[in-house]
């Protein structure tokens, strides 16, 4: 079921899914769309100006992605603030432009007639109900519930990239062994040896060369270093007409991770055992390291880079809704070539301060995280082969690098979220809970 479809059924949200939202509006599963369900909740009750003070924290915070801007953009033109939805809609592609459809429309035609209205009376003119006002919001909820993994009767998009990879998935029957699954609690992360086939991977990165050579103003997100303008030039197998740094490519579909790879899924169930999984579904989005006119370069223990992913103001230890993070890889990446910088020991020191804090740590302070760090010794660079996949703790700090290879390194880093919050203390506890656990456990040799 695509996105229409998912407006379409969801036409209405009822009165019991919203107090749901309401109930959750501060877990950390949420991050930033916290502040976008609460504004729904505002505007859905009459009452305006907490919606746009909401709206305004949820646009205030990065990494802001597009479905999230878009439902924004749509509340914003229900809370009557038109110059701003537009100027917001402007900067999304076009596929997503057109599925907020009649409100662009009407946003552009009523702020038209307001700046006209204003300058007749010589000041500012109060707003007024929208004919669209219940669609828009339905339009919001519909986006809500489909980015937070909660898709009703979702299926493979079969327009992707991996349409026409006949035997590609096949079930080889792989699981985590048991000495797999004692490393993960260990080390906080473990890799995945292929997989997904290295056919699989290649497919992807040709469509993507092909939708940023073509169409790079559809595709390229705004939010990353690079814009579309930067690959005005682009060709795939000429490293002259590259852009240095890192760009961010929108997917064209989601993908159920079972089809992507049954092995996958499985080793997320093994270390998530017993957790309310949400997200079976991956988008097959990309984040793109080009070449960089840089020297070698590894963070520092106390480098600002270093940082939580889903990081809230008030991230606790009893609100985590991230069950894991991941770093899919569709080329092979070797050392220092834009990888990924993990520092293994910092899952067990990050759940010691949440546990001393049990109002909340603010990691989106950007000095919160390298306090950590500096306290650390293990600092490890990811590398791998395409069709490898990195499955990490939610707990583990972590950074970007720049690529001073002359390669371009394609991977990606979507997010397993879970329904209800982590419980390191229930009693059969996964192996991500467990950890946390084992960090929080008196030690034996203190008196």
């Amino acid at each position: 079921m695509g996105l229409r479809e998912d407006i379409a059924a969801l036409h209405e949200l009822s009165e019991g899914e919203l107090e749901w939202w309401c109930r959750r509006e501060g877990d950390d599963r949420y991050g930033t769309w916290a502040s976008v369900i609460r504004a729904l909740t505002w505007l859905r009750r009459g009452a305006r100006e907490p919606a746009i003070a909401d709206l305004d924290r949820a646009l205030a915070k990065t990494p802001c992605f597009e479905w999230l801007e878009l439902g924004c953009a749509l509340l914003l033109f229900t809370a009557r603030e038109h110059g701003r939805a537009l100027e917001l809609l402007d900067t999304l592609p076009a596929r997503h432009r057109r599925l907020a459809g009649p409100a662009t429309k009407l946003a552009a035609e009523r702020r038209a007639r307001l700046a006209w209205a204003a300058g007749q009376r010589a000041g500012p003119v109060p707003p007024t109900a929208h004919d669209h006002d219940g669609r828009d919001l339905a339009h919001v909820a519909s986006l809500i519930l489909r980015a937070l993994g909660r898709e009703r009767g979702t299926t493979e998009d079969a327009s992707g990239p991996f349409a026409a990879l006949p035997g590609t998935r096949v079930d080889d029957g792989r699981a985590l062994s048991s000495a797999e699954i004692e490393r993960f609690m260990t080390h906080g992360f473990i890799r995945l040896r292929r997989a997904f086939a290295p056919e699989i991977a290649a497919a992807m990165v040709a469509d993507a060369e092909r939708r940023m050579q073509r169409e790079p103003a559809a595709w390229v997100s705004p939010r990353g270093e690079l814009r579309a303008e930067d690959l005005d030039a682009y060709v795939p197998d000429d490293p002259a007409t590259w852009p240095r740094g890192r760009l961010d490519l929108r997917g064209p579909s989601r993908t159920p991770i079972a089809s992507l790879s049954p092995y996958l899924d499985r080793a997320i169930d093994q270390l998530l055992r017993g957790c309310a999984r949400a997200t079976r579904v991956w988008s097959d989005a990309l984040i793109i390291q080009f070449p960089s006119k840089v020297s070698v370069w590894r963070p520092r223990p106390s480098s600002p880079t270093w940082h939580l992913d889903s990081p809230s103001e008030q991230t606790r230890l009893d609100k985590l809704h991230t069950g894991l993070l991941s770093l899919v890889l569709y080329s092979d990446l070797r050392p220092n070539s834009g990888n990924t910088w993990i520092c293994p020991d910092s899952v067990p020191a990050v759940a010691r301060t949440l546990a001393a804090a049990p109002e909340g740590v603010d990691f989106c302070d950007p000095n919160t995280a390298p306090k950590i760090t500096a306290r650390c010794r293990r600092f490890e660079q990811i590398t791998g082969e395409a069709g490898d996949v990195f499955l990490l703790h939610p707990l583990i700090l972590h950074s970007a690098s720049p690529n001073p290879s002359p390669r371009i390194r394609w991977a990606s880093n979507p997010m397993v979220y879970l329904d209800e919050a982590l419980d390191p203390w229930r009693a059969e506890a996964s192996p991500v809970e467990a950890m946390i656990a084992r960090a929080l456990a008196p030690d034996p040799a203190t008196p």
